[in-house]
């Protein structure tokens, strides 16, 4: 796939299955992720895979979350239910260092370029993702259970697997809505 088609085009997918990127595969995800912009050469994330068993563990942990943030039965439902969409899920955590020249949230914005770029790694190797994130991501259960210090957050989950179906290509948008010159 032609990189500017990717990016042009990109679209999450929900819908999820076996298999998911192993391997080769796997390790281009991670290795794109870590060329995120990284001011100071900080390396600020960290990568935690879940899959196979850990799923029934990391939906315990969901769970617990919900409980103790008094969510509807719903949302409890949900957190069951969710780390089954997809074969794997990649939770990312910003890890923060104290620097001089890089704040915090500068860290925290490159973390999350890392799950771009790894969802683009996905999607270019034919497997198809979703970045999720919700009350749980700062949850003092779930921050926890992946070993987050306080001043580290986790920017999202990223759900990844086989696409079900291809997402339509997008309609070019009109930017003029959302540029303007200095």
């Amino acid at each position: 796939m032609d990189s500017l088609e990717l990016l042009l085009n990109r679209r999450s997918a929900s819908r999820l299955s076996e298999p998911a990127p192993q391997g080769e595969a796997l390790h281009n995800i991670i290795r794109a992720g870590m060329r995120a912009p990284d001011h100071g050469t900080l390396e600020p994330w960290r990568f935690i895979i879940i899959e196979g068993e850990a799923r029934s563990r990391f939906a315990d942990v969901l769970l617990a979350a919900a409980v103790d943030a008094g969510q509807d039965e719903s949302v409890q439902e949900k957190s069951q239910k969710g780390p089954f969409r997809a074969p794997m899920i990649i939770t990312v955590v910003a890890h923060c260092t104290e620097h001089h020249k890089v704040p915090r949230w500068e860290q925290i914005a490159s973390a999350s370029c890392a799950v771009q770029a790894m969802q683009m790694a996905a999607v270019a190797q034919g497997f198809g993702g979703i970045w999720r994130s919700g009350f749980w991501t700062e949850h003092p259960i779930v921050r926890e259970a992946f070993g987050c210090r306080e001043q580290d957050m986790i920017v999202g989950f990223l759900y990844l697997g086989t696409p079900l179906m291809q997402p339509a290509k997008v309609k070019a948008p009109d930017t003029s809505a959302f540029v303007s010159y200095f």
